[in-house]
Order: C-alpha cells, then sequence, then structure tokens
C-alpha cells in the first residue's frame, strides 16, 4: 500500500515540475556603458514568470541585495537595468545575479555576471554627497 503511494507522489512531483516556470535567456550580460554598469538581458520564453530580480554585490558586501524587481514583458523583449546607484572606488569588481520568480514563488538563477567598474572623480564627489543624506 505504500509503495503505490509513493509512486503517485513521485508523479505529481514531477509533473508539478513540468508544469512550472520555464524562462531561457538568448543574451544576459554586463558591461560599461558612459561610466556606469549595465545588464541586459533576453528572454526567449517566459512561461509561468512572474518577475525578475537583480542582485548586486561588491566586494565591500557579504552577500548579494535585491537591486531592482522587473516585471516580464514577454518572450522577445530585451531588458536593460543602467544601474545608477553604485558608488565604487577606482577599479572595483561589481556583480550582478539574476533570478527568475515563478508564480509559485520558486527562485531560479541565470548565473553572476561581473563587471570592473571605475567612476569619475565627479560621481565620487556625488556619490559621497548623496551618501551622507540617507
Amino acid at each position: 500500500m505504500t509503495r503505490p503511494l509513493l509512486i503517485l507522489a513521485a508523479l505529481a512531483l514531477a509533473g508539478w515540475a513540468f508544469a512550472s516556470q520555464d524562462v531561457r535567456l538568448d543574451l544576459y550580460e554586463c558591461r560599461i556603458e558612459n561610466n556606469q554598469p549595465v545588464v541586459r538581458w533576453l528572454a526567449l520564453e517566459e512561461t509561468d514568470l512572474a518577475r525578475y530580480e537583480l542582485h548586486r554585490r561588491t566586494q565591500y558586501d557579504s552577500g548579494f541585495d535585491k537591486l531592482a524587481e522587473v516585471s516580464p514583458k514577454g518572450a522577445g523583449y530585451e531588458y536593460v537595468y543602467r544601474d545608477a546607484q553604485v558608488y565604487k572606488a577606482a577599479g572595483e569588481t561589481v556583480e550582478y545575479e539574476l533570478f527568475s520568480v515563478s508564480t509559485q514563488g520558486v527562485y531560479t538563477s541565470h548565473g553572476v555576471q561581473s563587471v570592473d567598474y571605475t567612476p569619475t572623480a565627479v560621481r565620487r564627489t556625488w556619490g559621497s554627497i548623496k551618501a551622507m543624506f540617507q
């Protein structure tokens, strides 16, 4: 009696896994544009997707912090996130991790991308002023 229940439970879990989120990316990259980190991704498929979450980590962070939530726009849409809030010293590495979150709340990581970031002196000064008032 217990063996048929185990088999039924395994089949139910397998069915749930196949019915859950399916997000396939054609592009996921990070680069510097106009002295600002920019993260891009292009989805080929977005099934059962509630949102994307972009997380960031610097060498001073103990872990990744959530940077943004992005609503799905549909397969074929190129997403672009410009990180205007990063405040760094010259020559540091910034890492980004992209997650897709299903409607059931299941997180799937699409990997970590990193970029070396060297801010201008003006940005460093403005970042210092902003940091004093936060």
